[in-house]
């Protein structure tokens, strides 16, 4: 599959590595569905320095939520370095 953003409801469909941002993003929000137990997800800057990691329980997938408020936190720009498996949803302002 690829990385899909739907503008009607800014929303960031994510399941393969690639840039997502590379002149800034509002994140309001991310899930991440794990397809299986130690996935790995991490969103990294077009440099590669780790902004956002997050992993699944070893001994379950068990969806991970991270909720940055309405005002949501900036970045300069954002890249999926890593994605083991499932989906990741960012919610952006």
């Amino acid at each position: 599959m690829a990385n899909t953003y739907i503008g009607a409801t800014k929303l960031w469909s994510i399941d393969t590595t690639g840039n997502i941002s590379t002149s800034g993003i509002w994140i309001r929000k991310i899930v991440y569905l794990p397809a299986a137990a130690n996935n790995d997800l991490i969103f990294t800057d077009t440099s590669d320095n780790n902004a956002i990691v997050l992993r699944a329980g070893a001994s379950d997938a068990t969806p991970i939520q991270l909720d940055f408020g309405d005002k949501g936190w900036r970045l300069d720009s954002l890249k999926c370095g890593t994605i083991d498996g499932g989906t990741a949803y960012v919610y952006v302002r």
